[in-house]
């Protein structure tokens, strides 16, 4: 059973332009996953509203997942992998270029480094790894 469920949430997550068409669905605050929580991870939020309960990464890295319910941690895709690594790190930008010089994310979001991803940042960010990869998805 867990194989197929594998099976099912690799290809949605290895599938860019399904995270970006569910991206667009979202008004541009919409908070559509946190920074650095593996439950809370922009695609485990993704794929939880497709139905797979999911934690992306781990303590260690940010290369695996795993199912609710089981232990194996399985290897990302590499978009998957690679946007959640972004994701992860230019958030964090984008908000620091918002801040006045006297403010800190740490002053602004008690959970730092674990910080709300808005659908417009995350659109931007996909956009940025879709024109690197010189691909359309």
């Amino acid at each position: 059973m867990y194989n197929l469920i594998a099976e099912q949430v690799a290809l949605l997550i290895s599938t860019p332009n399904l995270v970006k068409e569910w991206l667009i669905t979202k008004q541009p605050d919409d908070i559509v996953g946190q920074t650095n929580l593996s439950k809370s991870c922009l695609l485990a939020c993704f794929l939880l509203e497709q139905g797979f309960s999911v934690s992306i990464g781990n303590f260690f890295d940010l290369s695996t997942f795993t199912i609710e319910g089981e232990s194996k941690y399985r290897e990302l895709p590499d978009f998957a992998m690679d946007f959640a690594e972004r994701l992860d790190e230019e958030t964090l930008y984008f908000l620091e270029d918002n801040l006045s010089p006297a403010q800190s994310l740490e002053e602004i979001y008690p959970n730092y480094p674990s910080v709300p991803i808005s659908a417009s940042i995350a659109l931007k960010i996909l956009e940025s790894i879709e024109a690197a990869r010189e691909i359309d998805f």
